[in-house]
Protein backbone atom coordinates (compact mmCIF):
# COMPACT_ATOMS: atom_id res chain seq x y z
CA UNK A 1 0.00 0.00 0.00
CA UNK A 2 2.85 2.25 0.77
CA UNK A 3 4.66 1.53 -2.40
CA UNK A 4 1.31 2.74 -4.63
CA UNK A 5 1.18 5.61 -2.41
CA UNK A 6 4.75 6.41 -3.02
CA UNK A 7 4.07 5.98 -6.99
CA UNK A 8 0.91 8.41 -7.00
CA UNK A 9 3.18 11.09 -5.07
CA UNK A 10 5.47 10.49 -8.16
CA UNK A 11 2.80 10.72 -10.97
CA UNK A 12 1.15 13.67 -8.98
CA UNK A 13 4.98 15.37 -8.85
CA UNK A 14 5.64 14.95 -12.65
CA UNK A 15 2.26 15.60 -13.79
CA UNK A 16 2.30 19.10 -11.57
CA UNK A 17 6.15 19.84 -12.57
CA UNK A 18 5.71 19.63 -16.17
CA UNK A 19 2.69 21.76 -16.25
CA UNK A 20 4.04 24.87 -14.33
CA UNK A 21 6.40 27.24 -14.05
CA UNK A 22 7.69 27.00 -10.54
CA UNK A 23 8.69 23.45 -8.92
CA UNK A 24 11.40 21.37 -6.76
CA UNK A 25 14.26 19.98 -8.25
CA UNK A 26 16.82 18.22 -6.48
CA UNK A 27 20.33 16.48 -7.18
CA UNK A 28 21.78 12.71 -6.09
CA UNK A 29 20.27 11.00 -3.00
CA UNK A 30 23.18 8.80 -2.11
CA UNK A 31 25.79 10.66 -0.66
CA UNK A 32 29.20 10.42 1.40
CA UNK A 33 29.24 12.04 4.75
CA UNK A 34 29.87 16.12 4.68
CA UNK A 35 28.59 15.54 1.17
CA UNK A 36 25.80 18.18 0.49
CA UNK A 37 22.60 17.54 -0.72
CA UNK A 38 20.94 20.40 -2.36
CA UNK A 39 17.04 20.84 -2.80
CA UNK A 40 16.43 23.68 -5.13
CA UNK A 41 12.75 25.75 -6.16
CA UNK A 42 13.38 27.20 -10.05
CA UNK A 43 11.11 29.85 -11.37
CA UNK A 44 10.96 30.01 -14.67
CA UNK A 45 11.74 33.93 -16.28
CA UNK A 46 7.96 34.75 -16.41
CA UNK A 47 7.72 34.45 -11.81
CA UNK A 48 10.02 36.82 -11.25
CA UNK A 49 7.59 38.42 -8.57
CA UNK A 50 7.66 35.19 -6.93
CA UNK A 51 11.15 34.22 -6.70
CA UNK A 52 11.62 37.53 -4.47
CA UNK A 53 8.80 36.84 -2.05
CA UNK A 54 10.59 33.15 -2.09
CA UNK A 55 13.60 34.29 -0.57
CA UNK A 56 12.44 34.22 3.18
CA UNK A 57 10.71 30.72 2.97
CA UNK A 58 12.10 28.44 5.27
CA UNK A 59 13.06 24.81 4.37
CA UNK A 60 12.16 22.43 6.18
CA UNK A 61 13.80 20.81 9.05
CA UNK A 62 14.90 17.30 8.84
CA UNK A 63 17.14 14.84 12.08
CA UNK A 64 20.54 14.55 11.56
CA UNK A 65 20.61 16.76 8.27
CA UNK A 66 22.24 19.96 9.10
CA UNK A 67 21.20 23.23 7.10
CA UNK A 68 24.08 24.79 5.10
CA UNK A 69 23.84 27.75 3.32
CA UNK A 70 20.69 28.87 1.45
CA UNK A 71 21.67 30.56 -2.24
CA UNK A 72 19.86 32.40 -4.35
CA UNK A 73 20.74 32.16 -8.44
CA UNK A 74 19.29 34.35 -11.48
CA UNK A 75 20.50 32.67 -14.51
CA UNK A 76 20.91 34.34 -17.86
CA UNK A 77 17.74 33.35 -19.95
CA UNK A 78 16.01 34.79 -16.75
CA UNK A 79 15.02 31.96 -14.50
CA UNK A 80 15.98 31.77 -11.35
CA UNK A 81 16.28 29.38 -8.21
CA UNK A 82 16.47 29.07 -4.25
CA UNK A 83 19.09 26.24 -3.38
CA UNK A 84 19.24 25.00 0.37
CA UNK A 85 22.11 22.61 1.08
CA UNK A 86 22.58 19.60 3.41
CA UNK A 87 24.47 18.41 5.31
CA UNK A 88 24.78 14.64 6.77
CA UNK A 89 26.59 14.21 9.87
CA UNK A 90 26.59 10.73 10.11
CA UNK A 91 25.82 7.07 7.89
CA UNK A 92 22.02 6.13 7.52
CA UNK A 93 18.94 6.90 5.43
CA UNK A 94 17.26 9.74 6.16
CA UNK A 95 13.94 10.43 4.94
CA UNK A 96 13.10 13.74 3.24
CA UNK A 97 9.27 14.58 3.88
CA UNK A 98 6.78 15.56 1.21
CA UNK A 99 6.26 19.43 0.47
CA UNK A 100 3.25 20.63 -0.43
CA UNK A 101 2.97 24.98 -0.80
CA UNK A 102 -0.21 26.57 -2.07
CA UNK A 103 -0.21 29.83 -4.29
CA UNK A 104 -2.60 31.62 -5.54
CA UNK A 105 -2.16 30.27 -8.83
CA UNK A 106 0.45 27.41 -8.66
CA UNK A 107 0.65 24.25 -6.24
CA UNK A 108 4.39 23.40 -5.98
CA UNK A 109 4.39 19.88 -4.60
CA UNK A 110 7.94 17.76 -3.88
CA UNK A 111 6.92 14.08 -3.47
CA UNK A 112 9.87 13.15 -0.85
CA UNK A 113 12.98 10.94 -1.13
CA UNK A 114 15.44 9.27 1.17
CA UNK A 115 18.87 9.79 1.03
CA UNK A 116 21.09 7.09 1.62
CA UNK A 117 24.89 7.83 3.19
CA UNK A 118 27.98 5.86 2.94
CA UNK A 119 30.64 5.76 5.52
CA UNK A 120 32.73 7.72 2.80
CA UNK A 121 34.54 10.95 3.68
CA UNK A 122 33.02 13.64 1.60
CA UNK A 123 36.58 14.86 -0.46
CA UNK A 124 35.07 16.72 -2.98
CA UNK A 125 34.86 20.56 -2.95
CA UNK A 126 31.84 22.10 -0.51
CA UNK A 127 30.69 25.27 -1.92
CA UNK A 128 29.53 26.28 1.38
CA UNK A 129 30.89 29.66 1.36
CA UNK A 130 33.09 29.51 4.35
CA UNK A 131 35.19 32.78 2.65
CA UNK A 132 32.06 35.10 2.16
CA UNK A 133 31.07 33.91 5.97
CA UNK A 134 34.09 35.57 7.86
CA UNK A 135 33.00 39.06 6.44
CA UNK A 136 29.48 39.03 7.62
CA UNK A 137 28.20 39.67 11.05
CA UNK A 138 26.00 36.42 12.44
CA UNK A 139 23.14 36.83 14.28
CA UNK A 140 21.58 34.35 17.22
CA UNK A 141 18.11 34.69 16.87
CA UNK A 142 16.49 33.11 20.37
CA UNK A 143 14.75 29.65 19.57
CA UNK A 144 11.22 30.04 20.84
CA UNK A 145 10.85 26.74 22.46
CA UNK A 146 10.87 24.79 25.67
CA UNK A 147 11.24 20.88 27.13
CA UNK A 148 8.16 19.96 28.62
CA UNK A 149 7.70 17.26 31.24
CA UNK A 150 4.09 16.35 32.61
CA UNK A 151 2.60 13.76 34.62
CA UNK A 152 -0.89 12.91 35.02
CA UNK A 153 -1.02 12.48 38.88
CA UNK A 154 1.21 13.50 41.44
CA UNK A 155 -1.11 11.78 44.34
CA UNK A 156 -1.02 7.86 43.30
CA UNK A 157 -1.66 5.00 45.38
CA UNK A 158 1.35 1.96 45.36
CA UNK A 159 0.80 0.31 42.19
CA UNK A 160 -1.80 2.70 40.48
CA UNK A 161 -0.56 4.13 36.86
CA UNK A 162 0.34 7.23 36.13
CA UNK A 163 1.65 8.70 32.60
CA UNK A 164 4.50 10.74 31.37
CA UNK A 165 5.14 12.93 28.54
CA UNK A 166 7.95 14.27 27.34
CA UNK A 167 7.81 16.31 24.85
CA UNK A 168 9.75 19.52 22.56
CA UNK A 169 6.96 22.34 22.22
CA UNK A 170 7.92 24.85 19.62
CA UNK A 171 5.74 27.83 19.49
CA UNK A 172 4.30 28.20 16.12
CA UNK A 173 5.41 32.13 15.98
CA UNK A 174 9.34 31.16 16.47
CA UNK A 175 11.24 31.83 12.99
CA UNK A 176 14.45 30.20 14.17
CA UNK A 177 15.16 27.00 12.66
CA UNK A 178 16.61 24.11 14.61
CA UNK A 179 17.69 20.55 13.70
CA UNK A 180 17.37 16.91 16.10
CA UNK A 181 20.34 15.30 15.82
CA UNK A 182 21.49 11.95 17.58
CA UNK A 183 17.59 12.00 19.02
CA UNK A 184 17.60 7.96 19.11
CA UNK A 185 20.53 8.42 21.76
CA UNK A 186 19.22 10.74 23.59
CA UNK A 187 15.98 9.77 23.88
CA UNK A 188 17.48 6.32 24.93
CA UNK A 189 19.40 8.39 27.81
CA UNK A 190 16.00 9.90 28.95
CA UNK A 191 13.95 6.74 28.93
CA UNK A 192 17.16 5.25 31.13
CA UNK A 193 16.75 7.87 33.72
CA UNK A 194 13.03 7.27 33.82
CA UNK A 195 13.37 3.52 34.53
CA UNK A 196 16.18 3.82 36.96
CA UNK A 197 12.25 5.06 39.74
CA UNK A 198 11.44 2.18 41.59
CA UNK A 199 8.62 1.57 39.24
CA UNK A 200 7.10 -1.22 37.10
CA UNK A 201 6.68 0.54 33.36
CA UNK A 202 5.11 0.58 30.29
CA UNK A 203 5.94 2.39 27.02
CA UNK A 204 3.99 3.56 24.43
CA UNK A 205 5.35 3.08 21.24
CA UNK A 206 8.67 4.60 19.81
CA UNK A 207 8.85 5.14 16.23
CA UNK A 208 12.19 6.35 14.61
CA UNK A 209 9.82 9.63 13.33
CA UNK A 210 8.45 11.85 15.97
CA UNK A 211 4.86 12.45 16.13
CA UNK A 212 3.76 15.96 16.41
CA UNK A 213 0.41 17.80 16.36
CA UNK A 214 -0.46 21.42 18.10
CA UNK A 215 -1.70 22.01 21.09
CA UNK A 216 -2.37 25.25 23.60
CA UNK A 217 -1.05 26.81 26.56
CA UNK A 218 -2.57 29.37 27.78
CA UNK A 219 -3.02 31.57 25.17
CA UNK A 220 -0.01 30.29 23.45
CA UNK A 221 -0.17 28.10 20.44
CA UNK A 222 2.84 25.57 19.89
CA UNK A 223 4.00 22.54 17.99
CA UNK A 224 4.03 19.70 20.27
CA UNK A 225 6.91 16.85 19.08
CA UNK A 226 6.08 13.82 21.37
CA UNK A 227 9.66 12.45 22.61
CA UNK A 228 8.42 9.40 24.91
CA UNK A 229 5.31 8.70 27.06
CA UNK A 230 5.31 5.97 29.10
CA UNK A 231 2.75 4.71 32.24
CA UNK A 232 4.77 3.77 35.48
CA UNK A 233 2.89 2.18 38.52
CA UNK A 234 4.95 2.91 41.83
CA UNK A 235 6.30 -0.74 43.78
CA UNK A 236 6.95 0.74 46.84
CA UNK A 237 4.48 3.35 49.00
CA UNK A 238 7.50 6.38 48.98
CA UNK A 239 7.98 9.85 47.34
CA UNK A 240 9.11 8.90 44.13
CA UNK A 241 11.15 12.00 42.10
CA UNK A 242 10.62 12.04 38.49
CA UNK A 243 14.42 13.41 36.95
CA UNK A 244 15.08 16.53 35.34
CA UNK A 245 15.91 15.94 31.99
CA UNK A 246 17.43 17.53 28.96
CA UNK A 247 17.50 17.97 25.08
CA UNK A 248 19.86 19.33 22.92
CA UNK A 249 19.16 20.29 19.42
CA UNK A 250 21.21 22.29 16.72
CA UNK A 251 20.71 26.20 16.15
CA UNK A 252 21.82 28.43 13.53
CA UNK A 253 23.07 31.83 13.62
CA UNK A 254 22.40 34.18 10.45
CA UNK A 255 23.84 36.15 7.95
CA UNK A 256 22.64 37.61 4.34
CA UNK A 257 24.34 38.02 2.24
CA UNK A 258 22.60 40.81 0.16
CA UNK A 259 20.62 38.83 -2.67
CA UNK A 260 23.40 36.43 -2.86
CA UNK A 261 22.91 34.23 -0.13
CA UNK A 262 22.36 33.39 3.51
CA UNK A 263 25.03 32.02 5.49
CA UNK A 264 24.82 29.80 8.89
CA UNK A 265 26.82 28.77 11.25
CA UNK A 266 25.78 25.73 13.57
CA UNK A 267 25.15 26.23 17.52
CA UNK A 268 23.96 24.16 20.59
CA UNK A 269 21.03 24.85 22.17
CA UNK A 270 20.06 23.08 25.64
CA UNK A 271 16.71 22.64 27.12
CA UNK A 272 16.16 21.26 30.43
CA UNK A 273 13.32 20.27 32.70
CA UNK A 274 12.17 20.64 36.32
CA UNK A 275 12.24 17.27 38.43
CA UNK A 276 8.85 16.27 39.45
CA UNK A 277 7.50 14.49 42.93
CA UNK A 278 5.04 11.77 42.94
CA UNK A 279 3.45 11.40 46.47
CA UNK A 280 2.88 7.78 47.18
CA UNK A 281 0.32 6.54 49.26
CA UNK A 282 0.26 2.90 50.75
CA UNK A 283 -3.24 0.43 50.60
CA UNK A 284 -5.73 0.34 53.18
CA UNK A 285 -5.00 -3.25 55.46
CA UNK A 286 -5.97 -6.41 53.39
CA UNK A 287 -4.71 -9.71 52.91
CA UNK A 288 -4.11 -9.73 49.22
CA UNK A 289 -2.83 -6.01 49.64
CA UNK A 290 0.25 -7.44 48.39
CA UNK A 291 -1.08 -8.81 45.06
CA UNK A 292 -4.54 -7.17 44.61
CA UNK A 293 -4.48 -4.81 41.10
CA UNK A 294 -4.84 -1.32 41.43
CA UNK A 295 -6.95 0.68 39.28
CA UNK A 296 -10.20 1.34 37.60
CA UNK A 297 -11.52 -2.39 35.91
CA UNK A 298 -14.57 -3.68 34.83
CA UNK A 299 -16.04 -7.13 34.40
CA UNK A 300 -17.55 -8.14 30.91
CA UNK A 301 -18.38 -12.11 30.40
CA UNK A 302 -20.91 -14.10 28.27
CA UNK A 303 -21.69 -17.51 27.26
CA UNK A 304 -20.93 -19.17 24.12
CA UNK A 305 -23.05 -22.05 23.90
CA UNK A 306 -27.02 -22.23 23.61
CA UNK A 307 -28.29 -24.96 25.30
CA UNK A 308 -26.89 -26.09 29.00
CA UNK A 309 -27.25 -29.44 29.90
CA UNK A 310 -25.82 -31.62 32.98
CA UNK A 311 -23.19 -33.49 31.98
CA UNK A 312 -22.45 -31.31 29.07
CA UNK A 313 -19.61 -28.67 28.80
CA UNK A 314 -20.89 -24.79 27.86
CA UNK A 315 -18.32 -22.11 26.49
CA UNK A 316 -17.90 -19.48 28.64
CA UNK A 317 -16.15 -16.42 28.40
CA UNK A 318 -14.83 -13.56 30.67
CA UNK A 319 -13.05 -10.42 30.17
CA UNK A 320 -12.00 -8.00 32.99
CA UNK A 321 -9.96 -4.89 31.77
CA UNK A 322 -8.37 -1.89 33.09
CA UNK A 323 -5.69 0.19 33.95
CA UNK A 324 -3.92 -1.07 36.08
CA UNK A 325 -0.25 -3.31 36.12
CA UNK A 326 -0.73 -6.05 33.20
CA UNK A 327 1.42 -8.63 35.47
CA UNK A 328 -0.88 -8.58 38.00
CA UNK A 329 -4.57 -8.73 36.16
CA UNK A 330 -4.94 -12.10 37.29
CA UNK A 331 -7.92 -14.50 35.90
CA UNK A 332 -10.90 -14.33 38.38
CA UNK A 333 -11.28 -16.30 42.01
CA UNK A 334 -13.32 -19.64 40.96
CA UNK A 335 -15.07 -19.87 44.33
CA UNK A 336 -14.89 -24.29 45.58
CA UNK A 337 -18.24 -25.79 44.88
CA UNK A 338 -20.35 -28.63 43.69
CA UNK A 339 -22.48 -27.50 41.40
CA UNK A 340 -20.16 -25.80 38.64
CA UNK A 341 -16.39 -26.89 37.26
CA UNK A 342 -14.71 -24.65 35.31
CA UNK A 343 -11.34 -25.76 32.92
CA UNK A 344 -9.64 -22.99 31.33
CA UNK A 345 -8.94 -23.06 27.80
CA UNK A 346 -7.24 -20.19 26.82
CA UNK A 347 -5.79 -16.93 28.26
CA UNK A 348 -5.21 -14.12 25.64
CA UNK A 349 -4.63 -10.19 26.43
CA UNK A 350 -4.72 -7.03 24.37
CA UNK A 351 -3.11 -3.31 25.26
CA UNK A 352 -5.03 -0.17 24.33
CA UNK A 353 -4.04 3.49 24.40
CA UNK A 354 -6.81 5.91 24.76
CA UNK A 355 -5.82 9.24 25.57
CA UNK A 356 -3.53 9.21 28.69
CA UNK A 357 -4.78 5.70 29.64
CA UNK A 358 -3.15 2.50 29.00
CA UNK A 359 -5.82 -0.37 29.25
CA UNK A 360 -5.09 -4.32 29.03
CA UNK A 361 -7.89 -6.43 28.06
CA UNK A 362 -7.60 -10.00 29.83
CA UNK A 363 -9.93 -12.86 28.20
CA UNK A 364 -9.99 -16.22 29.69
CA UNK A 365 -12.16 -18.79 28.03
CA UNK A 366 -13.45 -21.65 29.79
CA UNK A 367 -15.40 -24.85 29.33
CA UNK A 368 -17.36 -24.75 32.21
CA UNK A 369 -19.55 -28.70 33.84
CA UNK A 370 -22.44 -28.30 35.72
CA UNK A 371 -24.08 -30.83 37.63
CA UNK A 372 -27.21 -29.72 38.87
CA UNK A 373 -30.20 -28.94 36.74
CA UNK A 374 -31.79 -25.08 37.24
CA UNK A 375 -31.00 -21.53 37.56
CA UNK A 376 -27.90 -20.84 38.80
CA UNK A 377 -25.95 -17.36 39.37
CA UNK A 378 -22.48 -16.92 38.30
CA UNK A 379 -21.86 -14.22 40.97
CA UNK A 380 -21.95 -17.34 43.66
CA UNK A 381 -19.15 -18.98 41.64
CA UNK A 382 -16.34 -16.10 39.98
CA UNK A 383 -15.04 -13.09 41.49
CA UNK A 384 -12.16 -10.77 41.10
CA UNK A 385 -11.27 -8.57 43.87
CA UNK A 386 -9.41 -4.91 43.12
CA UNK A 387 -8.41 -1.84 44.95
CA UNK A 388 -10.31 1.38 43.31
CA UNK A 389 -8.15 4.61 44.28
CA UNK A 390 -11.57 6.92 43.16
CA UNK A 391 -13.75 5.09 46.29
CA UNK A 392 -10.35 4.35 47.88
CA UNK A 393 -11.76 1.06 49.07
CA UNK A 394 -11.43 -2.68 47.91
CA UNK A 395 -13.76 -3.99 45.69
CA UNK A 396 -14.89 -6.93 44.46
CA UNK A 397 -16.44 -7.46 40.07
CA UNK A 398 -18.68 -10.67 39.75
CA UNK A 399 -20.42 -11.64 36.48
CA UNK A 400 -24.06 -10.75 36.27
CA UNK A 401 -24.93 -13.53 34.12
CA UNK A 402 -27.71 -16.38 35.13
CA UNK A 403 -27.63 -19.80 33.57
CA UNK A 404 -30.23 -22.50 32.82
CA UNK A 405 -29.69 -25.77 33.50
CA UNK A 406 -31.98 -28.78 31.95
CA UNK A 407 -31.41 -32.57 33.40
CA UNK A 408 -30.67 -34.33 36.03
CA UNK A 409 -28.44 -34.21 38.78
CA UNK A 410 -25.37 -36.02 38.28
CA UNK A 411 -23.37 -35.01 41.31
CA UNK A 412 -23.68 -38.09 43.38
CA UNK A 413 -22.42 -40.26 40.72
CA UNK A 414 -20.37 -38.10 38.41
CA UNK A 415 -17.02 -38.61 38.87
CA UNK A 416 -14.80 -35.26 39.02
CA UNK A 417 -11.48 -34.48 37.56
CA UNK A 418 -10.68 -32.54 40.33
CA UNK A 419 -12.23 -33.68 43.41
CA UNK A 420 -12.62 -37.96 43.64
CA UNK A 421 -15.53 -39.29 45.04
CA UNK A 422 -15.76 -40.90 48.90
CA UNK A 423 -15.00 -43.98 47.22
CA UNK A 424 -12.02 -43.33 45.93
CA UNK A 425 -10.96 -41.09 48.82
CA UNK A 426 -11.35 -44.02 51.39
CA UNK A 427 -9.73 -46.87 49.00
CA UNK A 428 -6.55 -46.30 51.43
CA UNK A 429 -8.56 -46.58 54.64
CA UNK A 430 -10.05 -49.97 53.70
CA UNK A 431 -8.02 -53.53 55.34
CA UNK A 432 -6.65 -55.28 52.47
CA UNK A 433 -5.73 -58.03 54.49
CA UNK A 434 -6.50 -61.62 53.51
CA UNK A 435 -8.81 -63.58 55.68
CA UNK A 436 -8.64 -67.11 55.19
CA UNK A 437 -12.29 -68.03 57.36
CA UNK A 438 -14.15 -66.25 54.45
CA UNK A 439 -11.96 -68.08 51.59
CA UNK A 440 -12.79 -71.55 53.70
CA UNK A 441 -16.78 -70.87 53.35
CA UNK A 442 -16.87 -70.15 49.86
CA UNK A 443 -14.85 -73.69 49.33
CA UNK A 444 -17.50 -75.38 51.55
CA UNK A 445 -20.36 -74.15 49.76
CA UNK A 446 -18.80 -75.10 46.62
CA UNK A 447 -18.60 -78.49 47.64
CA UNK A 448 -22.24 -78.99 48.75
CA UNK A 449 -23.48 -77.79 45.98
CA UNK A 450 -21.27 -80.94 44.04
CA UNK A 451 -22.71 -83.39 45.89
CA UNK A 452 -26.09 -82.07 45.08
CA UNK A 453 -25.47 -82.42 41.53
CA UNK A 454 -24.36 -86.03 41.80
CA UNK A 455 -27.08 -87.06 43.85
CA UNK A 456 -29.44 -85.77 40.85
CA UNK A 457 -27.26 -87.08 38.35
CA UNK A 458 -27.63 -90.69 39.70
CA UNK A 459 -31.22 -90.95 40.76
CA UNK A 460 -32.03 -89.21 37.07
CA UNK A 461 -29.83 -92.58 35.76
CA UNK A 462 -31.64 -94.92 38.06
CA UNK A 463 -35.18 -93.66 36.90
CA UNK A 464 -34.06 -94.66 33.00
CA UNK A 465 -32.47 -97.67 33.71
CA UNK A 466 -36.07 -99.24 35.12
Amino acid sequence: MKRIFFFLLLFLYYIVSNAQEIQFVYDKTTLSINEPFALSIVFSKDKKREYKAFQNYIFPDVADLVKDRTLFTEESDGSSSITQYYLPLKKGSYVFPPLLINLKNDVIFFPGTTLYVNNNKFRGENDSGNDIAQSLTFKDEKLDAYLELNTSHTTVYCGQAFCLQVNFMVSVANRSEFTFFDLAEQRKKIIQLLKSMKCYSNDAEINDEIPRDTAAVGSHKYVRWQLYKGYYYPMVSETIVVPALELTVLGYKYARNGNISIERKITEKQFKTSPIKINVLSLPPHPMSDVVPVGEFSLHDKILSKRIHTGSAFEYQCTISGDGYAPLIMPPVINENEVLEFYTNSVSKQMQEVANTLRTFKTINYSVICKEPGQHNLADYISWIYFNPLSKSYDTLKSNLVIHVSGNSIKNNYISLNHPDVFYQNIKKENNQLHVVEKTQDMQSVLIKGIILVMLGVSVWVLFKK
